[in-house]
């Protein structure tokens, strides 16, 4: 099995390149953010995006934990990650896997491919508030500081996302 793994802060593009390039390839992509929260239990008529607000110094409890295997939060995500990924497995060869903490996944040192995708930060905010996936005040006030350190990884593919189609072309073009 072949693992291709894409990370990159929130609202870079990972969810639209893993589409795109698992159409490309045929393969399906999983979607971390949607195993954790379970989209099965989401009510199908509420399609609205959420934001689920965190304080800072939560997000940076989440990555202590996050970054200690062996702590509660670690063991439990990587459960889950590997239960779904072996589904998966059993009728695919490549499976694409996506989200923003995928670094402090056991499972990203299996990836055979790894990928960062960042973006213009003045950018990412007018996208996300354009596209009406937050309001300014929540962009300003939670999504801005949430933020990966993803320096000191290495990566196959470090992709800029300009939020158009050439650019995501140019994306896959360049993915082999």
């Amino acid at each position: 099995m072949k693992l291709i793994g894409i990370t990159g802060d929130s609202g870079v593009g990972k969810s639209t390149l893993a589409l795109r390039l698992s159409e490309k390839l045929k393969c399906p992509f999983l979607d971390i953010d949607k195993v954790i929260l379970n989209s099965e239990s989401i009510a199908k008529e509420d399609r609205t995006p959420q934001v689920i607000k965190m304080k800072l110094e939560y997000f940076k409890l989440l990555i202590d934990n996050l970054e200690n295997l062996d702590s509660g939060i670690s063991v439990l995500l990587n459960n889950m990650v590997e239960t779904e990924i072996n589904k998966i497995s059993k009728e695919n060869d490549t499976i694409i896997v996506e989200w923003m903490f995928l670094p402090y996944l056991k499972i990203w040192q299996e990836c055979d491919t790894k990928i960062l995708i960042k973006v213009d930060e003045e950018l990412r905010r007018s996208n996300a508030i354009n596209n009406k996936l937050v309001t300014e005040e929540q962009y300003d006030g939670c999504v801005s500081m949430v933020k990966v350190d993803y320096s000191g990884l290495e990566y196959d593919y470090i992709f800029s996302n300009n939020y158009d189609n050439k650019s995501l072309e140019d994306i896959l073009i360049d993915f082999k």
